[in-house]
């Protein structure tokens, strides 16, 4: 099963079980990738999908900092909550 095939199934499972915070990150990386998939002209592939999730993760990191800097502890558990969402989206390494 694609990255992206996974990406789907799961937004209809969260979405089925309410899970607000996973379907509202699985929704806006889909949006990621869509605006991807219109930037370049073709569809995204498993490659494509791996950047960007990569590129959330480090924007997602930078901001835990910026609020652990600002005593925001309550935005600091939610980006790491999702943080643990799109990394369960990257392949295993070997």
């Amino acid at each position: 099963m694609s990255i992206l095939e996974k990406l789907k199934e799961d937004e209809i499972d969260a979405l089925k079980k309410s899970e607000q915070l996973k379907l509202n990150t699985l929704r806006f990386l889909k949006s990621a990738v869509h605006n991807e998939e219109i930037a370049a002209g073709k569809a995204a592939t498993d490659e494509t999908a791996v950047k960007i999730i990569q590129k959330q993760i480090k924007q997602c990191q930078e901001s835990i900092e910026g609020f652990k800097a600002g005593n925001r502890a309550d935005l600091v558990e939610k980006e790491t909550a999702e943080l643990e969402i799109l990394k369960s989206y990257l392949p295993k390494r070997v």
